[in-house]
């Protein structure tokens, strides 16, 4: 791989953040994965899968309501700079597992009204057929709290 200028070019983009809110965090993550696309789909760091993020809008998710911290961002931000070039894949793997503590919502006691499997899970919301992605996950939980209440009857 031969991209080592354009690596230090991303973590800058990082270091120059004006403020360490989970927003602007998710933002820089948006803007890089689109910046250096190249860097993203050559392996090893396509092996992340990172360029799937890359049309996300962190304007259309609650961001800030994610349980980061802006102290919390200050550290995620410390750690992807400190990593060397030729630690590459590392930082591909830190820069996804926040990109999923981030967009990523996790639904805890949770029953599907289909199947009727119990359980959480993680859900990643995407824009829907027009819809944007909260509004599709107010409905879809609007809905689930109208089947529970017609369920009680």
């Amino acid at each position: 791989m031969k991209y080592n200028k354009e690596f230090d070019l991303i973590k800058n983009s990082f270091i120059n953040m004006k403020n360490n809110t989970p927003l602007l965090y998710s933002k820089t993550i948006i803007y890089v994965l689109n910046e250096y696309e190249e860097i993203f789909s050559s392996t090893p760091v396509s092996d992340y899968g990172l360029l799937n993020y890359k049309n996300l809008d962190p304007n259309c998710y609650p961001i800030e309501q994610a349980s980061i911290s802006e102290e919390r961002v200050k550290l995620l931000v410390n750690r992807l700079v400190s990593i060397k070039f030729k630690d590459i894949d590392t930082f591909a793997m830190f820069l996804r597992s926040d990109i999923e503590h981030l967009f990523y919502f996790e639904l805890k006691d949770y029953i599907c009204p289909n199947c009727g499997s119990e359980g959480g899970g993680e859900v990643l919301l995407t824009r829907y057929e027009g819809y944007s992605p909260l509004s599709f996950f107010l409905s879809f939980f609007l809905s689930y709290a109208l089947l529970a209440v017609i369920q009680d009857f």
